[in-house]
């Protein structure tokens, strides 16, 4: 009803003839039928029993030039680019950043657009619709010369590729129209062997007599000297163990 609604209301409004209205409502009307607007050029690689029955859809009303384009993806979509497909990442990925702290929100997101701006870096900011694999092996690429020549490690390239990854398909799956990218078969074998990141632990003698010595501690406050035993005693992380205030 809400769909019926608001289609009619911007037929009226704008009328049919602006492009990005036009495909507003094409994409509206579609989903009327519970479909998904695709345009001509992913409508031509599906398979021969949904083209059919597009075809069918389509022939309902054979003298509705709208509703004909509608079915059969015949109202060109404005391109997508990368920088563009991030914005819209924000919008779509919104509920999973409702329960974190505003630092943890700000490595979050950083680490997301850095890994898009590497990634346009490398291949520039080219339309989310058109990538293929020899993008990502390009940028899979530049990630293994960089471990070379800055001494990286390669955990940091795998969360780069993760974080593409988990970009592109959430953008994949909430666009309109549908981009119809095949991420999993973009990303296969991507990722570099991973990396052991256990530290040597401090040897007891070392912690009890030189960490934890009577002198070293002798001028600390109180409570951040029973913080720090705690912190050997249990393990627990700042975050744990230590409230800031306001």
């Amino acid at each position: 009803h809400e769909y019926i609604e608001s289609y009619w209301a911007d037929l009226l409004e704008n009328g049919p003839n602006d492009k990005e209205t036009k495909l507003k409502r094409v994409i509206a009307l579609v989903q009327l039928h519970g479909l998904r607007y695709k345009p001509v050029i992913i409508m031509a690689k599906q398979s021969v029993e949904e083209i059919v029955f597009r075809v069918e859809k389509a022939a309902e009303k054979p003298k509705n030039e709208e509703h004909v384009a509608a079915m059969l993806g015949g109202v060109s979509a404005p391109e997508l680019i990368l920088s563009n497909a991030l914005e819209r990442f924000w919008s779509y990925a919104a509920p999973k950043t409702q329960n974190k702290s505003p630092e943890q929100q700000r490595v979050w997101t950083n680490s997301r657009t850095r890994a898009v701006q590497n990634f346009i870096g490398v291949i520039g900011d080219k339309s989310v619709g058109q990538l293929n694999r020899e993008d990502l092996l390009k940028f899979r690429d530049w990630w293994m010369e960089r471990i070379e020549t800055e001494g990286l490690s390669n955990n940091t390239a795998n969360d780069e590729m993760s974080f593409l990854k988990q970009i592109l398909k959430t953008v994949n799956t909430n666009y309109e129209p549908s981009l119809n990218l095949r991420v999993n078969e973009l990303f296969a074998e991507l990722r570099l062997e991973k990396q052991s990141t256990a530290r040597v632990p401090y040897s007891i003698d070392f912690v009890q007599n030189v960490l934890m010595s009577k002198s070293r501690l002798a001028g600390m406050n109180e409570d951040f000297r029973y913080i720090i035993y705690a912190f050997a005693n249990t393990g627990a992380g700042p975050r744990e163990l230590i409230m800031r205030q306001p």
